[in-house]
């Protein structure tokens, strides 16, 4: 089958971390063959860090509760879930917090090593209650993909509460096909992905990893087979034939009335060079033509 040389592009940036990227033009029917895998990956299969591990001084379970802070410590989980890192090293880093005083503890608070950045430096983590008020804790992060429990064998210090992880950058992908045209051919898809990512990645990108990880999987199963597109003979044109075809006006461009026209070619008469060809004499012997029908045609003949 021959693959149509299709483009990938931004159609428009509706938010800061949400695009809408379109693939067209695909052949029918590859709008949703692409679009549903290209969504199953997305959503399950690209890599991102999480925090794995609390540790959180003066609580040593999650459903305890530290003197100075608002929130209770499963609040203070969830809002910790909520942090949004970058990783450019693939691997276990601490993250760390400590403050003191009344006031609103925000993720850009957060003192992170070479290799590990808070994308979401608004997002709210803890208040401190009063001037006495402090808090220290200790994150681990890490990087995976998908959706992971903590594992009940897992060892841990005395104070250290695991974490359920979302790994994944996507928020959210949805997709929908759509009619295209290549000049008259109709019947083509137009691919066009809405996706929301938590800000680690464009989604533009995250579209293009997820193709690599179908690709890198496709590949293996192809192997060393081919795609097989009919080869296009292209015959040689004879370029005084068509000088010769284009050179030709029809008794149509005369714009005869249309009794005389039907008569010219019933009569045996196509094109201009046919009346010159037979003359006037021709003319005059064929029935149903008068003498001041046969000057007219043989004027317009004239000036044609």
């Amino acid at each position: 089958m021959e693959i149509l040389d299709f483009t990938y592009k931004v159609e428009k940036q509706v938010d800061t971390n949400q695009q809408l990227v379109s693939i067209e033009p695909l052949a029918r029917g590859f709008g949703h063959t692409l679009g549903n895998a290209l969504r199953r990956v997305l959503v399950g299969n690209l890599s991102g860090a999480a925090v794995t591990k609390v540790k959180i001084e003066g609580a040593s379970h999650e459903f305890s509760s530290i003197k100075g802070i608002m929130e209770d410590t499963v609040q203070l989980i969830q809002n910790i879930k909520g942090i949004n890192f970058v990783m450019t090293q693939p691997k276990v880093m601490i993250v760390t917090l400590s403050a003191s005083g009344e006031k609103s503890i925000t993720a850009g608070d957060l003192k992170c090593p070479t290799g590990v950045e808070v994308v979401n430096k608004d997002h709210h983590v803890v208040t401190l209650t009063d001037k006495k008020s402090a808090v220290d804790m200790e994150l681990t992060v890490e990087f995976g993909t998908g959706y992971r429990l903590p594992s009940a064998d897992e060892k841990k210090s005395v104070g250290t509460i695991l974490l359920d992880a979302n790994f994944s950058p996507i928020v959210i992908a949805t997709y929908t096909v759509e009619n295209t045209r290549v000049g008259h051919q109709t019947d083509l898809d137009k691919l066009v992905f809405d996706v929301t990512t938590d800000g680690s990645i464009v989604p533009e990108e995250a579209v293009k990893r997820a193709s690599a990880i179908l690709t890198e999987y496709f590949g293996r199963l192809a192997g060393d087979a081919k795609v097989y597109t009919p080869e296009v003979i292209e015959e040689e044109v004879d370029s005084e034939a068509i000088a010769s075809l284009e050179s030709v006006t029809y008794l149509e461009e005369l714009n005869l009335p249309t009794r005389v026209l039907n008569t010219l070619k019933k009569a045996g008469f196509e094109t201009i060079d046919d009346l010159k060809d037979g003359g006037e004499d021709a003319l005059k012997n064929i029935k149903n033509i008068g003498p001041k029908t046969v000057q007219m045609v043989i004027d317009k003949t004239n000036d044609a």
